[in-house]
């Protein structure tokens, strides 16, 4: 089964979930590395909380900018990438974290395979780190990975939209999944259509 994207929902979809970052995704990184520091230090004091915080990356270029980064790396939990240029080579796109999990899933534009959240909902608790690779399209898979999940931030790429007033740049965008960020997606999910057939 697949949930397919509303056409008409697509500007709300296309709308930062979190704190944008603009500029390539990869330059405005560490914006968003410090911004996180800055505004949740007390947070980050992993010690002090009784379920140890964990990093979910969605899209190739903000998943690498992650595992480089010395804080972040071993909080990872999820790494979202489609891999496109690297298939059949995606345990070398990320060798920093060398215990990572591969897994593929099938994922169309426009659409969310509901393994996915299957998958999120069997594994969030377990101790291991996890690269899923995507065959299609990973953009919306911000959506499963903010309802999904509690206690993390989700860093993902900002495409650039044009096409619509007034449009949104590209950028990195960084989520702290709380409860408001939870109760805004799942107000746009409830709007994208089941379907089991995506031909």
């Amino acid at each position: 089964m697949f949930y397919k994207l509303n056409p008409s929902m697509r500007k709300e979809f296309s709308k930062p979930l979190g704190k944008l970052f603009k500029g390539d995704p990869g330059k405005s990184f560490p914006k968003a590395i410090k911004w996180m520091k800055d505004q949740f230090s007390d947070l980050l004091k992993v010690s002090s909380l009784e379920k140890p915080l964990l990093v979910i990356g969605v899209g190739d270029i903000v998943s690498k900018s992650i595992v480089q980064d010395h804080f972040l790396s071993p909080l990872v939990k999820y790494l979202f990438i489609d891999g496109e240029t690297q298939r059949g080579k995606n345990r070398f796109l990320f060798p920093e974290i060398e215990s990572l999990i591969n897994k593929t899933f099938k994922n169309p534009a426009g659409f969310i395979n509901e393994e996915i959240f299957e998958f999120i909902s069997e594994t969030i608790d377990d101790n291991n780190h996890y690269l899923v690779v995507i065959d299609g399209e990973e953009d919306l898979l911000v959506i499963p990975a903010i309802l999904k999940s509690k206690n993390t931030f989700i860093f993902y790429g900002q495409p650039p939209i044009t096409d619509i007033n007034p449009p949104i740049p590209a950028g990195c965008v960084v989520i702290y999944n709380n409860y408001e960020v939870k109760q805004r997606v799942e107000k746009l999910f409830e709007q994208m259509g089941r379907v089991s057939d995506i031909n």
